[in-house]
């Protein structure tokens, strides 16, 4: 599958005087990428620099525990 297809990021040019929208590429980071921020371009116009927060997410199933709430001095002592 080319990355243009499953890539859910897309890296544009857009001429501002005219407002010419152009796509450069398509840019496959991971499924938990979240916000991207302090996009930067290198002088020479070819290369970009950008940072972008990852977000992992984790479920937990957990089977035969107390479920009994318990008071602060329970937890304290432990009961």
């Amino acid at each position: 599958m080319p990355v243009t297809d499953r890539a859910q990021w897309q890296l544009y040019s857009v001429e501002v005087k005219s407002g010419t929208e152009k796509m450069l590429a398509a840019i496959d980071l991971s499924e938990s990428a979240g916000v991207v921020a302090g996009f930067s371009i290198h002088p020479d116009g070819k290369r970009f620099l950008t940072s972008f927060c990852k977000f992992p997410h984790d479920i937990w199933m957990l089977e035969g525990c107390d479920q009994a709430p318990k008071t602060w001095l329970d937890r304290l002592l432990r009961r």
